[in-house]
């Protein structure tokens, strides 16, 4: 998935759009089957601070559940939500007109793809992270532990701002720290069994 639009045709449109996309690859083919595009949410609405900008709606993490569904990060720096979306109801843009630069308007420029009778990847609330206590902010990892578990984790940037290093660049400042959470959900994913990380015996908070 890309983090976020791309700047086409200019920095001005992909940073004010709603449209980022999701590229298939196949493995064994080492080609590109499928290209299907995102919508996030309305940023002011996603992220309730008055300051909060399109161009800070990101796609941070994604993670296998089944051949027909993935879970999706969708995040500002405060606020993280996971969704889970289905490939199956999503128009598959590949090698489309989408994909030539000389479209006008572009998939980024437009302001509702369904007007464009483009299909966006359909997306269904799992939970949202900055609901839960204890979360913290910059949440960029995620991961399936088990149908019911999933595991995130956020980023602390090295801890840049508050970093202190001892004579053998260890960093001992007492600023933000990574962090890997777990979250038990009420209701299971519909996990296909071999997408179940082996790493529950980890000492997760």
């Amino acid at each position: 998935m890309l983090q976020s639009p791309l700047l086409n045709p200019d920095k001005k449109i992909g940073e004010g759009s709603r449209n980022t996309r999701l590229i298939v690859f196949d493995i064994p083919s080492e080609k590109v089957i499928a290209e299907y595009a995102y919508r996030f949410d309305v940023a002011k609405d996603f992220d309730p601070n008055p300051k909060t900008t399109p161009d800070e709606m990101k796609l941070s993490g994604v993670a296998f559940i089944n051949p027909t569904t993935l879970l999706v990060l969708e995040r500002t720096d405060a606020v993280a939500k996971l969704y889970s979306v289905d490939l199956n109801k999503a128009t598959n843009i590949l090698n489309s007109k989408w994909d030539d630069a000389k479209t006008v308007p572009s998939l980024e420029a437009i302001a509702d793809p369904a007007t464009a009778n483009i299909s966006v990847l359909p997306k269904s609330l799992v939970v949202d992270l900055s609901s839960l206590e204890g979360m913290p902010e910059k949440i960029e990892g995620v991961a399936l532990v088990d149908p019911n578990t999933i595991a995130v984790s956020n980023d602390n940037d090295f801890d840049s701002e508050e970093s202190q290093y001892d004579a053998e660049g260890n960093n001992i400042g007492k600023g933000k720290v990574s962090q890997i959470l777990r979250i038990f959900l009420a209701k299971p994913l519909p996990l296909q069994e071999s997408t179940v990380a082996k790493t529950s015996e980890l000492p997760l908070k």
